[in-house]
């Protein structure tokens, strides 16, 4: 009897001494959100440079982008927007007017979707590739006018 208190005595010794070692916390890994915000300025990243209305990237971006400002192009120059599956969106387009996305590459969005629209007004997509998501493109409560319809043509969605 001594014997077994005496084995279980040091194998919860032993456990708790190697639990700090054998059992490391998770560390949570935030996707980069880059806001293009209403006052034009870009936060959260130095890859997107802005000429006017139009933001073109210089490089490739890790993250998800959030459009806050209205008459604008997205312009993805080719590169590529890889979206964490945390947030699940790659560009969020929200009760905005005129806002146009093209030539991107948008992968990974495993969450939701590449582009999500939601009540936005008058909002084209155009050339761009969207690649391993959940969703390619989503709308919700868009809306158009005859001569500036929401429009989306010549991408590609695959999984």
């Amino acid at each position: 009897m001594k014997r077994t208190a005496l084995a279980l005595t040091l194998v919860m010794v032993l456990l708790f001494v190697f639990h700090g070692i054998l059992i490391q916390p998770v560390e949570s890994q935030s996707a980069e959100t880059i806001i293009i915000k209403a006052d034009g300025s870009v936060e959260g990243t130095d890859k997107i440079r802005r000429d006017g209305d139009t933001y073109v990237f210089t490089g490739s971006i890790s993250g998800s982008i959030v459009v806050e400002r209205d008459n604008i192009v997205l312009d993805g120059a080719g590169y590529v927007l890889q979206t964490s599956s945390d947030w699940g969106v790659g560009v969020d387009i929200r009760d905005r007017n005129n806002v146009a996305v093209k030539n991107l590459t948008i992968k990974g969005a495993l969450g939701r979707c590449g582009i999500l629209l939601i009540n936005a007004i008058n909002c084209k997509i155009s050339q761009n590739n969207i690649i391993d998501n959940l969703n390619g493109i989503e709308m919700l409560g868009w809306k158009s006018t005859a001569s500036s319809p929401v429009t989306t043509t010549s991408f590609q969605i695959m999984r």
